[in-house]
């Protein structure tokens, strides 16, 4: 799945949980969209994978990074250092949404790694029908914002 449509997707996720959460909203905000965004770590042409390339030449995309196994070791360390379930709950649920988000495509996810369980869907990341998908959720975000 594209940057764009990890953003949108993750900030209607957000948007809908948001209120669960009595944390700084707009550090709410930043924990959840890192955490979505930080998977494709090992993408070296990711939008973070460009800024710690070492990663992307370490790991292969979509293996560890895209699995529970990392999601909870990265939700433990946040936990750990910052000393809030809070916050450790907040990345856990951005992590997650780009995880489900790369459920849907065809490449899919390994989530059990490294394990060869894989789960995936019938979308082509940059398809038109992502393309709608992001348009969608665009609009249902605008939409959550307004009211």
């Amino acid at each position: 799945m594209m940057f764009r449509t990890h953003i949108v997707l993750s900030l209607l996720f957000a948007l809908f949980i948001f209120p669960l959460f009595s944390i700084n909203k707009g550090l709410y905000l930043l924990i959840f969209l890192f955490a979505a965004l930080l998977p494709d770590i090992d993408n070296a042409s990711s939008f973070i994978g460009k800024r710690v390339k070492i990663i992307g030449w370490v790991f292969r995309h979509r293996g560890i990074f895209h699995s529970f196994f990392m999601l909870l070791v990265l939700s433990s360390a946040v936990y750990i250092i910052f000393n809030s379930t809070g916050y450790a709950v907040v990345f856990a649920l951005g992590y997650l949404s780009h995880l489900l988000a790369d459920t849907l495509t065809r490449e899919g996810v390994r989530p059990l790694f490294p394990l060869s369980l894989r789960v995936r869907g019938p979308l082509r990341s940059n398809s038109l029908t992502e393309k709608a998908i992001f348009i969608i959720c665009l609009v249902l975000g605008f939409v959550l914002l307004l009211r």
